[in-house]
């Protein structure tokens, strides 16, 4: 309100409106129940690749599904009953994997219709016979699921702070709400990133059309070249030779944090999230740079040219996280290290969580103090720390329960084969040798089962939050990946009829 009063626009309010997008997968509920990992942590531990994955991006093209159709259409009734207006469903790219759109709402508005989404997805499935999965990476080497957060702010009178207009007063207010989106990203991102850290994003984010960790602005052709001007010093102030800013149409699914016409999409944030978290962070942070351009504003003698002053310094001084190009190429991750860009997983971002810098602007609008932004730290730090430990646990049980006596029984078989086969006088060398090669592989997923259960064990002899949440990163999930690597490569050599578990074949394509 100071920075648009101060370019003479009277507004009494201004709000932010945001629309989570919101993915998720639907499986059987049959063999969801068969599943501990799923029934336990949201997501598969073990899991050998399908023959077909999501190449082809038939899933994300063909028709709906006839079931699938119907728990929309519920899920849809569901919502409107409650107030969450839902505006599109469709399929996503993955096998088995659907989105659901919102319309915008103001961020408390969105915020707690997100929640009812979530429950009602979750409970309507249930009702039609399947399992709905939130989770972040319930399947390897396919998408994840996102709850791509769009966010923008709005007036009282009705206007999109975020959409280009055709005047020069209308483009000094939109580059001036642009440069300070920019500054935020620059200037929090940290905070921003423990918005939307989370075990489950740990898994997902870096590829399958996920963005990566470091945390970017893309802003598209029409508005970079305005800012280039801007940054030029191009513009003659307060004539009206200000440079148009076309409606921008790009698309970037790489990007962290895109603008996209008229608002930016927050894509990093995670499926389970909660929106109330990012949203918070994402106002906290412009309503920083606004403060400090309204400060600047309300000495200036002329306002407009003030304005453009400001856009070219800020532009100028935060253009590292301005990057329009691929986010997932090598050539960019070692341009990302040279600008200084942060690379925060879960650990890293809660742990800068408290640093003087987030929780002085948490306190300086009211939000947060000190001792509430340290709760929430090591809030974050403990769920993170429980949902390891539980996986590790659950990837254990399954390797004693399901996994080895698979394994063992099939070998138990081949050996008897091969021995009736010795009796008759048949070559029995290649059963044998099969027999033998399987026993080898058996014994590296026991080695490697063994190792993380010690890796468990380090966990109780450390007191330390911290310490315990590093060595939940560094040490047991690296373990739990090797586990897995063995016990996939076991599954594909293990016939149908002797493997315990649903396999990825099963649950996203049906197949028997």
């Amino acid at each position: 309100m100071r920075v648009l009063n101060a370019l003479g626009e009277k507004v009494n309010h201004v709000y932010g409106v945001a629309g989570a997008e919101q993915e998720y997968f639907l499986i059987d509920r049959a063999l969801f129940v068969q599943r501990p990992d799923l029934v336990y942590v949201g997501r598969t531990l073990f899991g050998a690749a399908a023959p077909k994955g999501q190449e082809f991006d038939d899933h994300y093209f063909c028709p709906i599904n006839d079931k699938v159709l119907a728990f929309m259409r519920d899920v849809d009734k569901e919502l409107w009953k409650l107030g969450v207006i839902v505006k599109t469903e469709h399929n996503e790219v993955a096998p088995r994997q659907h989105e659901l759109a919102p319309c915008y709402a103001r961020v408390n508005l969105a915020a707690d219709g997100d929640q009812l989404t979530m429950e009602v997805l979750e409970q309507t499935a249930e009702r039609h016979g399947l399992a709905c999965l939130l989770h972040e990476k319930p399947f390897d080497r396919l998408n994840g699921s996102g709850k791509h957060n769009n966010w923008s702010m709005m007036t009282d009178k009705n206007e999109n702070l975020f959409e280009p207009g055709v005047t020069p007063r209308q483009n000094a207010r939109f580059l001036l709400m642009l440069a300070a989106v920019v500054k935020a990203v620059d200037d929090y991102p940290e905070l921003l990133l423990a918005s939307i850290s989370s075990r489950g994003n740990d898994c997902r984010l870096g590829g399958f059309e996920a963005p990566p960790r470091v945390l970017t602005v893309f802003l598209g052709q029409s508005a970079e070249r305005a800012i280039r001007l801007a940054t030029n010093g191009k513009w003659r102030y307060g004539v009206d030779i200000l440079p148009a800013v076309a409606k921008n149409t790009d698309r970037n699914r790489t990007s962290p944090f895109a603008f996209t016409g008229n608002k930016f999409e927050f894509r990093s944030v995670g499926s389970s999230a909660s929106v109330a978290d990012v949203n918070t962070a994402i106002n906290v942070a412009v309503a920083e740079s606004l403060r400090q351009f309204a400060d600047k504003l309300a000495h200036a003698p002329n306002a407009m040219k003030c304005a453009g002053e400001l856009v070219a310094e800020t532009f100028a001084k935060h253009r590292r996280v301005v990057f329009n190009g691929n986010n997932y190429s090598d050539e960019w991750a070692s341009e990302a290290k040279l600008r200084g860009l942060k690379n925060c997983d879960c650990v890293d971002a809660a742990i800068a969580l408290t640093n003087a810098h987030n929780v002085n602007v948490l306190a300086r609008h009211n939000i947060m103090n000190y001792k509430e932004v340290s709760a929430r730290q090591k809030i974050m730090l403990q769920n993170y720390i429980n949902t390891v430990r539980a996986e590790a646990n659950v990837a254990l049980e399954m390797c004693r329960k399901q996994i080895f006596s698979s394994a063992e029984e099939y070998i138990a078989t081949l050996v008897q084969t091969a021995q009736g086969k010795s009796a008759l006088g048949i070559d029995h060398q290649q059963t044998s040798d099969r027999a033998e090669k399987l026993g080898k592989l058996l014994k590296t997923v026991e080695t490697r089962a063994a190792r993380l259960r010690s890796h468990l064990d380090r966990l109780s002899t450390l007191d330390d939050t911290t310490d315990i949440a590093y060595y939940c990163r560094d040490a047991v999930s690296p373990a739990m990946d090797r586990l897995r690597t063995a016990a996939d490569r076991l599954e594909t050599l293990i016939p149908a009829q002797f493997w315990r578990l649903p396999t990825y074949g099963q649950m996203l394509f049906g197949v028997k």
